[in-house]
């Protein structure tokens, strides 16, 4: 896959997802003895150099991150307000579901170049939990990202990519922890 210039910008990140997750299942499927094949690394690269040209966009989807915390915090506030916490499981059977659901509102605010930021409604339960943790997140994420410029959508990808890894490891360390 080369890309032009003529790709869009929207095209462009939705193509670095699917290109990072192809080469993840090609490295998963060598590692099983399957014959493995280096072509997506080129994809890859062709995809880093065109999010790497200067966009407006890039910085727009920053200004949605901090948007984006900013109705965490409010949502969190609401539910301490209430004495109670956010439902782990939203409603299903992983006590990962409200990572998967905070990963994916920033993947959607990344994937709409921070032209959509969505409503944030966490649901609550009185399971206790230490999810103290969760609002001193939101709070360092809008806080770091305010004194930032974002001069393209490759900035932006590195940050989500980065805001997804550390709130991974926050729930790891709290389930390890016996703290979810």
């Amino acid at each position: 896959m080369m890309l032009t210039n003529n790709v869009s910008n929207d095209n462009v990140v939705a193509h670095y997802f699917v290109t990072t997750d192809l080469l993840l299942n090609r490295i998963k499927q060598h590692e099983k003895g399957i014959v493995f094949c280096a072509e997506g690394g080129g994809q890859l690269h062709d995809i880093i150099a065109h999010l790497s040209i200067p966009s407006m966009s890039g910085d727009r989807i920053r200004l949605g991150f901090i948007a984006l915390s900013e109705k965490i915090e409010l949502e969190l506030n609401r539910l301490h307000d209430l004495k109670l916490y956010p439902d782990l499981y939203c409603g299903t059977k992983s006590k990962f579901e409200l990572l998967e659901y905070i990963t994916q509102i920033h993947k959607d605010v990344l994937l709409t170049n921070g032209n959509i930021i969505p409503e944030v409604r966490l649901k609550g339960t009185s399971y206790v939990w230490r999810d103290k943790g969760l609002l001193v997140f939101a709070l360092d994420q809008k806080n770091h990202l305010q004194s930032l410029r974002f001069d393209n959508l490759w900035d932006a990808v590195q940050c989500f990519e980065m805001q997804r890894y550390l709130m991974g490891q926050l729930f790891e360390y709290l389930n390890i922890t016996h703290n979810l």
